[in-house]
């Protein structure tokens, strides 16, 4: 079964606007009918969509369309991602107690604050973790505020090897709960912390989260958000990242601030790849996009070899395992290379026994395995 078929399919259902007619007329009467669902399980299971295609296919009551098991499959996983968000709401407003009482202020970014506010449902959208944005002079205060509520810090060559202050985030768990529970504190919104996050603390909205006001990034800075992870964590490769820009594009359609918005984009020195997120979720989901604004983001365009690798990148999409060397050589501008190559050679950021020698063999090795990586995919990349 052609995978185009599956993924236009998903695109009808889980769009901003469900196309029931089209649904009916790609599965209807068709001989091949079960195994495209099969293929659209599959996909949407790997993207993380599929308690939001069960939701919008139950709610048009259209359930019967699909074969017993890909249901029930669908089913299990709207049910099993409702159970972990009510989980990771509880946290959350445990998480907000202790910042208040410290006096730390933060922002609920992502997962829960998208599942509420534009999936309209908590067992909608997966949330693997809680992720809160802290202001970066909170960041350590953050993190002991958590260590307090019985969170352990996961080990991470991040941590051992760079400077704290070019970190943008720290994952923590907690084992002790009835599921895994993970929380990863930002002091960025991007890793590693390409520009300085102070725009995204000037203008807030609040979430009635269960009866609970939560914190949330402001209409345009969302979007930005969205888009820089979209492009710069996932390299335009995962459907759950873009559909969360479309839905948020529908709902706040015609409330959006244009130049606002662009501002917010250029004043991250990553317009670029912000304006190719939006290309991509306009290539994909059925969403108007104003033209103007993405020639505006992508008018300053990197250096040839910067958008060949960026290239590269989205046609591997997810499932290319490039870390910080490569981010930093195709987004970093060269006075963060700078503030890089000096904050880790600070003797006193390597307690481990041969300090700065370990630091250059760890970033020699990185950049090796990445760059063979990228040989790889290029290759992969470059066949018929």
């Amino acid at each position: 079964m052609n995978g185009n078929q599956a993924l236009e399919l998903i695109a009808a259902i889980a769009g901003p606007h469900f196309q029931a007619a089209r649904v009916e007329e790609l599965v209807s009467g068709r001989p091949e009918a079960a195994q495209l669902w099969a293929d659209v399980e599959k996909l949407a299971v790997d993207q993380r969509l599929a308690p939001f295609i069960y939701k919008r296919l139950s709610e048009a009551n259209l359930l019967d369309l699909l074969p017993p098991a890909a249901g029930n499959r669908l089913k299990t996983e709207y049910a099993a991602t409702g159970y972990r968000n009510l989980l990771l709401a509880q946290e959350l407003f445990l998480i907000k107690k202790i910042y208040r009482r410290r006096k730390i202020d933060f922002i609920l970014v992502k997962g829960l604050a998208l599942a509420e506010r534009f999936y309209r449902d908590l067992a909608a959208r997966p949330a693997r973790d809680l992720d809160i944005l802290v202001k970066p002079d909170d960041f350590i205060k953050g993190q002991e505020a958590l260590l307090e509520l019985g969170y352990t810090m996961v080990e991470s060559k991040l941590r051992q090897y760079y400077p704290t202050d070019l970190i943008g985030q720290v994952p923590f768990a907690r084992s002790d709960a009835k599921l895994p529970l993970w929380v990863e504190i930002h002091q960025s919104i991007v890793d590693p912390p390409f520009f300085d996050p102070a725009p995204f603390w000037l203008r807030r909205n609040h979430l009635k989260l269960l009866d609970d006001d939560i914190p949330v990034l402001g209409r345009e800075e969302n979007i930005v958000l969205l888009c820089l992870h979209h492009a710069v964590n996932h390299w335009c490769g995962r459907l759950l990242t873009a559909l969360d820009i479309a839905l948020v594009l529908d709902a706040e359609a015609g409330q959006i601030d244009r130049s606002r918005l662009a501002g917010i984009a250029k004043a991250t020195g990553l317009s670029w790849p912000i304006g190719q997120a939006l290309l991509n979720v306009k290539g994909v989901f059925d969403v108007r996009i104003d033209d103007e604004l993405i020639a505006e983001l992508t008018e300053d365009k990197p250096g040839r070899l910067r958008r060949r690798l960026f290239g590269t990148m989205v046609k591997n999409g997810d499932r290319a395992e490039i870390d910080y060397p490569v981010k930093l050589a195709l987004f970093g501008a060269p006075r963060l290379w700078w503030r890089f190559i000096a904050a880790s050679m600070r003797p006193s950021r390597h307690p481990r026994k041969y300090g700065r020698l370990s630091l250059i063999w760890t970033l020699g090795a990185e950049f090796w395995r990445s760059a063979n990586v990228w040989r790889r995919m290029t290759k992969r990349s470059s066949k018929p």
